[in-house]
């Protein structure tokens, strides 16, 4: 039996076959869509399957952070998304993604807060930072760059400078050594000279006193009269060389008069040499070393003024502060190029100024040179009023 289909049989038919052919070609684009996602995937997951291998295999301790805040939106701690093995192993942990790092480094409770601000401002702000980093725990220092990834998000780089310290500190407590045993040096020589040489001329001149008392021609008299002179003088000479090579006042009173002393010594020696001294602040005692130490730059400081950079005017200015100790010695003299970096001093012959390098890294400070040929010269020291006590220095 055959069955006819109306028209609107055929119409109804025709549509339901259009449907299905969208439908169809909808599910191929739909499994093309999919078929190129699932291809992007897997090229995404290799690509971090690579760049998490290369991380994982340098040597040099990588991680990346990601900031925490609390309630108020403040920065309080941060979490480690990726550490790779050489990072776990420099600080001595395992198995640290994932978790907050006061979770895994209870020792850092005290720099923890410093730690968040720095790493949520390079987070935030995109710029890097290089800091150093000290674990007390581990006895390890490293040099840490942060820098930023992505908002919220911070990388971590540290490289192991723990033998590097120890040889600085080693340098620094060699070099103490040094300048102590210098110290010791002068003190012997300057209590010989006293002991020794200046009681010998003392006696000397009394002997000549004595022949004065004696008829003498006066060709005699006059002869006998210089060579007191001389004596007198070279007695003066070597009074002030002692003062320099020990400065009493300095154990006894303190930096201000001692350094007031060594002033008025420069200035009343006969040429055209003028120096100030000006305090600001409460003058009060410092520790021995630092004493020490300033009192020495500045007799460095002067005698290259007036000895060497054709000085008429020069001002010391000690000042004063709750936390440090700032020195500046300034003068009018002929000046000089100063080098790119301040350890060159050496190479050009300028030893006082290395010496006075030297010994402001030996007491905690920092020193800096201003000067321009024909313009004159500017030292500024800055020490620590309170400065730990060091290995170095306990050796003394």
């Amino acid at each position: 039996m055959k069955f006819s289909r109306s028209d609107q049989e055929h119409r109804t038919i025709e549509h339901l076959e259009c449907e299905s052919n969208q439908a169809r070609q909808h599910i191929s684009e739909l499994g093309e869509r999919e078929d190129r996602c699932k291809n992007s995937q897997k090229a995404g997951r290799k690509s971090a399957m690579r760049y998490s291998s290369c991380f994982e295999n340098m040597n040099v301790s990588c991680a990346c952070g990601e900031i925490i805040f609390d309630e108020n939106n403040q920065p309080i701690d941060y979490t480690f998304v990726f550490a790779n093995s050489a990072f776990e192993r420099s600080i001595g942990l395992d198995d640290i993604i994932g978790k907050r790092a006061s979770e895994v480094m209870p020792d850092l409770d005290e720099s923890l807060p410093d730690l968040v601000r720095v790493y949520a401002k390079v987070a935030f702000g995109g710029q890097s930072i290089r800091r150093e980093l000290c674990f007390e725990s581990l006895g390890k220092c490293f040099l840490s760059s942060i820098y930023s990834m992505k908002k919220g998000y911070f990388m971590l780089i540290l490289s192991d400078v723990t033998e590097l310290k120890q040889a600085e500190e080693n340098m620094r407590l060699y070099a103490s050594q040094v300048l102590r045993a210098q110290e010791q040096e002068r003190k012997r020589i300057a209590r010989e000279l006293h002991d020794d040489t200046i009681q010998a001329m003392l006696s000397l001149l009394t002997d000549i006193d004595k022949i004065t008392k004696e008829p003498l021609s006066d060709m005699g008299s006059r002869r006998v009269a210089n060579m007191k002179g001389k004596i007198v003088s070279m007695m003066d000479g070597l009074r002030r060389f002692t003062h320099e090579l020990r400065p009493g006042l300095l154990e006894q009173l303190g930096l201000i008069p001692a350094l007031e002393s060594l002033i008025e010594d420069l200035i009343t020696e006969p040429s055209d040499f003028v120096c100030r001294l000006q305090v600001v602040g409460a003058r009060r005692r410092l520790q021995p070393d630092t004493e020490l130490a300033l009192f020495r730059i500045v007799q460095e400081a002067m005698n290259n003024a007036r000895n060497h950079a054709r000085v008429q005017n020069s001002t010391v200015t000690v000042e004063f502060s709750d936390d440090i100790v700032k020195v500046c010695i300034t003068d009018d003299g002929c000046g000089f190029n100063v080098p790119k970096t301040i350890t060159d001093f050496t190479g050009q012959g300028k030893f006082g100024l290395t010496g006075m390098l030297e010994r402001t890294w030996l007491v905690g400070g920092h020193l800096s040179v201003n000067s321009q040929v024909g313009k004159g010269t500017k030292i500024t020291v800055c020490v620590p009023v309170q400065v730990q006590i060091t290995q170095a220095m306990k050796t003394y």
